[in-house]
C-alpha cells in the first residue's frame, strides 16, 4: 500500500508539473496539491484513496484539456501566461503587443483570430475565474477580491462577473458554499 502511495503521488506531482508547464497557474496548482496529498496520506481505507484519487487525476485532465483546447501560436501562448501570471496588475494591449514584440495592431488582431476573445475580453476572463476561485476558497469581500484580481470598481467588477459567470457575485459565493 506504502508504494501504491508513493506511486500515485508522483503521478500527481508529474501530472500537475505538465499543466504549469502549458501555462497553468502555478500557485493555485501547488496549493490543490497540497490539500489532496494531505488529504491522500490520512486516507486509510484504499476504495476511498481510490476514489479521491481518481476525482483528482480527472480533475488535473479536465484542466489539461482546458488548457490545450485554445491551441494557438507559441507568440500567443506567451501573451497568454503573461495575462495569466499579472492579470490582477494595470495591464493595457500596447504593454503586451510589446511584450510579444509585435505592433499593437497586429497583436489585437491575431490575439482574436486565435483565442476568439479581444484582450480586454480576455484579460476580463482570466480575472473572473481568479475571482471565482476566491469567492469559493477564501472569506474576502466582494470588494477585496475585486482589488486583488486587478479590478479597483467593485461595481464595474459585480457587472463584468455577472456577466461572465451569469449570475452576482455575492449569489455565485453562496451556491459555491451548498
Amino acid at each position: 500500500m506504502d508504494r501504491f502511495k508513493s506511486e500515485a503521488f508522483d503521478l500527481i506531482l508529474s501530472l500537475s508539473r505538465m499543466i504549469v508547464d502549458l501555462g497553468g497557474n502555478a500557485s493555485e496548482i501547488l496549493s490543490d496539491n497540497a490539500r489532496m496529498l494531505q488529504d491522500l496520506y490520512s486516507t486509510i481505507r484504499y476504495d476511498k484513496f481510490v476514489l479521491k484519487l481518481s476525482s483528482y487525476w480527472r480533475k488535473l485532465a479536465r484542466q489539461v484539456a482546458n488548457d490545450h483546447a485554445l491551441e494557438v501560436s507559441p507568440v500567443i501562448r506567451s501573451a497568454i501566461v503573461h495575462i495569466k501570471e499579472h492579470h490582477q496588475e494595470k495591464m493595457q494591449l500596447k504593454e503586451i503587443a510589446q511584450h510579444c514584440y509585435l505592433s499593437t495592431h497586429y497583436f489585437a488582431h491575431l490575439f482574436k483570430k486565435e483565442t476568439g476573445l479581444s484582450f480586454v475580453d480576455f484579460l476580463n476572463k482570466v480575472r473572473i475565474e481568479k475571482a471565482a476561485y476566491f469567492l469559493e476558497k477564501t472569506e474576502l469581500s466582494v470588494q477585496e477580491i475585486a482589488a486583488h484580481v486587478g479590478i479597483q470598481d467593485a461595481n464595474y467588477f459585480a457587472r463584468k462577473f455577472k456577466r461572465v459567470m451569469g449570475c452576482s457575485p455575492t449569489d455565485y459565493r453562496i451556491a459555491a458554499q451548498c
